[in-house]
């Protein structure tokens, strides 16, 4: 009886210890691959805006990434009108040439117009410009931006 009673607490502070080992790291592990990147994204053309750019990019190959997230600011569109514009974006990069569509909306003086469109053009790690091309219910719009790291 002394043996199975002293078999039993051991095996319960055996069972106990590994629980609260498991149990202490409750972090989940950090993506090593992706990370959020903020940018002032800048266009110019038939659109003057300047916005705030938030996007992450997720390595697939060599210098290959897939980049996704969101921009938002005040715009001037050449109708005339003036408001803020929200977008969110999907797309890749390849050693430094990006490719990407966005979608969103214009609270604009007008209305509320609903925006698509791709931007197109040179990336590194700090800074990009290149072209731009969007529809909405008032026509179409295009341009040039540039781009600039904020951390």
């Amino acid at each position: 009886m002394f043996w199975s009673m002293r078999c039993f607490w051991i095996l319960l502070s055996l069972v106990a210890f590994i629980c609260f080992q498991s149990c202490a790291h409750k972090e989940l592990p950090e993506n090593v691959d992706s990370k959020l990147e903020h940018w002032e994204f800048i266009t110019n053309g038939d659109t003057a805006a300047t916005y705030q750019m938030h996007f992450e990019r997720k390595n697939f190959g060599a210098s290959s990434y897939t980049i996704s997230g969101k921009f938002s600011g005040n715009a001037h569109d050449h109708i005339g009108a003036y408001g803020t514009v929200e977008c969110a974006f999907s797309g890749k990069t390849n050693g430094n040439n990006i490719k990407a569509s966005f979608e969103g909306v214009g609270r604009m003086q007008m209305g509320t117009v609903k925006l698509s469109g791709s931007l197109w053009g040179y990336l590194n790690e700090t800074e990009g410009s290149g072209e731009w091309k969007l529809s909405h219910s008032e026509g179409s719009s295009k341009g040039t931006w540039i781009m600039r790291k904020v951390n």
